[in-house]
């Protein structure tokens, strides 16, 4: 038997290794393409976060928004029309201002004196009573209401919160016409009422309850709470205040806070009465009142606060 040489042996060899790495090779390739392609993975994105709505809160009410309030009541009686008002339960602080004509000797209704020996100052507001008030009983008929009592607004036809300007002073009354000295005749009759008022004395202001036509009212039942209710009373304050704290030209401020209430047996909030179809209506705004205090507006300090 012949024996393989060996260059014959050397290439079987090499062919066998040729051969072995193009079985290799062809697997490799039928099994990349047997096995499943595999998606990329998912890049999460987070989602945005819903941002927290803010709590709605009611604005509060102030002078303008109160006047408005009766303006829009007094539009509806005169049309005969009443509507329950979606203001009811709204806040409100009101700031009136009162002294504006400074330090009298005696304190009439509300006003403020000041004495300088003992440094003392006292402070009166007279509060209003509409309990007996013809037209409002009528208005509310056998309803049980036990008081109904609060503040004049004065000024109502503004907004302003502050003491008006000084009124112009009057000019000074003429001489009698002559003949006419002892003021018997024409010109004196003419000149009666002039000459009661000294020349260059500034007009004596009028109280609110002689010249508003809009008042903040607390009802109350025959149940409610008598803490608090004045009863005729008016507020007073007297303390030590040293001159450099006196109040100055704008006299002092009474701050009322509380809401806006419902007229016992009704809905709407304002009550209102005209006298006439030509004349301006009364009207009082249905308020539970909180706190009322007596504020110095030159500093901003609260000399005295009543809570109920």
């Amino acid at each position: 038997m012949d024996t393989p040489s060996k260059d014959s042996r050397v290439r079987n060899v090499a062919a066998l290794a040729v051969l072995g790495v193009a079985i290799a090779t062809a697997g490799y390739i039928i099994g990349r393409d047997s096995v499943e392609k595999q998606p990329p993975p998912a890049v999460e994105v987070p989602r945005p976060q819903p941002m927290p709505t803010p709590p709605i809160t009611e604005a509060v009410m102030g002078r303008a928004d109160l006047i408005a309030l009766a303006a829009d009541a007094a539009d509806q009686a005169a049309g005969g029309v009443q509507v329950a008002d979606w203001r009811v339960g709204r806040r409100f602080l009101l700031r009136m201002a009162f002294g504006c004509d400074g330090p009298v000797e005696k304190i009439e209704t509300s006003g403020w004196s000041y004495n300088a020996e003992d440094q003392s100052l006292r402070v009166r507001v007279a509060g209003a009573d509409w309990t007996e008030t013809p037209w409002v009983q009528q208005r509310l008929g056998d309803l049980p209401v036990d008081s109904i009592e609060g503040y004049w607004l004065p000024r109502p036809w503004t907004s302003s919160e502050t003491c008006p300007p000084p009124a112009p002073v009057p000019a000074p009354v003429p001489a009698p016409a002559a003949g006419d000295a002892d003021g018997s005749g024409e010109a004196g009759k003419k000149d009666a009422h002039a000459a009661a008022v000294p020349a260059g004395a500034p007009p004596k202001a009028l109280s609110p309850a002689r010249t508003s036509s809009l008042g903040i009212a607390t009802f109350s039942d025959p149940d409610a709470s008598r803490v608090g209710q004045r009863r005729g009373r008016p507020l007073e304050i007297v303390q030590r205040v040293p001159p450099e704290q006196v109040p100055q030209s704008g006299g002092l401020q009474l701050v009322i806070e509380g809401r806006i209430a419902a007229i016992p047996g009704g809905r709407e909030s304002v009550l209102c009465q005209s006298a006439g179809p030509y004349l301006r209506p009364t009207c009082l705004v249905a308020t539970a009142i909180e706190r009322v205090a007596v504020v110095n507006p030159g500093d901003g300090k609260v000399l005295g606060e009543w809570r109920r």
